[in-house]
């Protein structure tokens, strides 16, 4: 199976849309989940139609440009006419993306703070649901959060105070998507999470406090570093997230340098996108990994001399225009 993620996968998201992967990868939603059941969305004709189009080799409802697991499609066989019916479907990954809430304002992410609110009905039910599968099965994963920061989310916060470790969900993991800042802070709130495999993804984008606290806007360097250090001593598998922009990407090798000096498993480097902060043109200044941008080469000269003796470098998404 070249990508398996409409067969395990779902992911909810702020604006009610259900998706098989991250939204601005796949364009068509399976569901909603103010309106359906998780059960009613995973067995939908939504959800069999973008399943198709992954085994006939069409790739109709995917984002050709930035998922990472095209990149390579040139050389990948042609259909065989398979269906979904010869390949298992069995749902054992959600992603608790139910808010926008976060306590820093990544220029990169929003324009303005978005605070915690109250908690709807809606949300307040899908949340227990998850929680409520998460707790009866064994081999799922729940990720939190890909639209803010969990530690401050009061989905994840739910969540994270109603799931219970058992012999039925002893393999359970959890994975967070963090900006690190309050981990040292309010993990400790959640002891029953911290008994299940815990793994976390840690935002970065800076190898030096001032590109930092420009990219990451109201977080302290010494928060993060702080976060980073909890997180390796406490978590199965820690990851830096370092989103690559003309201000930072001559800090890489520092990143990987802080990443090694603090424990970490892996630095993950992407290319931006524009989420609707930025006006085009203020976006292609940033954006050296286009082609064409005044200091693409420069970038490229020094992405391809990135090394490390202790932390995996992965590209995700640069890794085309690094082969080019």
């Amino acid at each position: 199976m070249f990508c398996d993620r409409p067969f395990h996968h779902m992911q909810l998201n702020v604006d009610g849309s259900v998706k098989t992967c991250c939204p601005g990868w796949i364009r068509k939603p399976i569901g909603d989940w103010r309106r359906q059941t998780l059960d009613e969305i995973w067995k939908s004709a939504d959800a069999d139609d973008v399943r198709n189009s992954i085994t006939e080799w069409s790739f109709r409802y995917c984002n050709r440009k930035v998922c990472p697991m095209l990149h390579h499609l040139e050389h990948l066989p042609k259909s065989n006419g398979a269906d979904t019916k010869q390949h298992t479907v069995e749902l054992r990954l959600i992603m608790l993306s139910l808010e926008s809430t976060c306590n820093l304002t990544c220029p990169a992410c929003r324009n303005k703070l978005v605070g915690a609110k109250q908690l709807d009905q809606s949300r307040e039910r899908v949340t227990r649901d998850v929680a409520d599968l998460f707790n009866k099965r064994n081999d799922m994963t729940v990720m939190l959060s890909g639209s803010g920061e969990p530690m401050t989310q009061r989905t994840s916060l739910l969540f994270l105070s109603c799931v219970r470790k058992t012999d039925a969900n002893s393999r359970n993991r959890i994975h967070l998507f963090t900006n690190g800042t309050l981990l040292r802070k309010n993990w400790a709130k959640f002891p029953n999470a911290d008994e299940f495999h815990v793994t976390c993804f840690i935002g970065i984008d800076a190898g030096t406090k001032e590109t930092y606290e420009i990219n990451r806007r109201g977080g302290r360097w010494r928060d993060v570093l702080s976060g980073i250090d909890f997180a390796t001593d406490r978590f199965e598998h820690v990851a830096l997230i370092f989103v690559l922009q003309a201000n930072n990407y001559r800090e890489a090798q520092k990143a990987i340098e802080i990443a090694e000096r603090l424990g970490c498993d892996e630095i993950r480097f992407s290319a931006m996108m524009n989420w609707g902060t930025w006006s085009e043109s203020e976006y292609k200044k940033r954006a050296v990994h286009i082609p064409g941008h005044p200091e693409h080469d420069s970038f490229v000269d020094i992405f391809k001399s990135l090394r490390s003796d202790y932390v995996r470098i992965n590209m995700t998404t640069l890794t085309r225009v690094l082969n080019k």
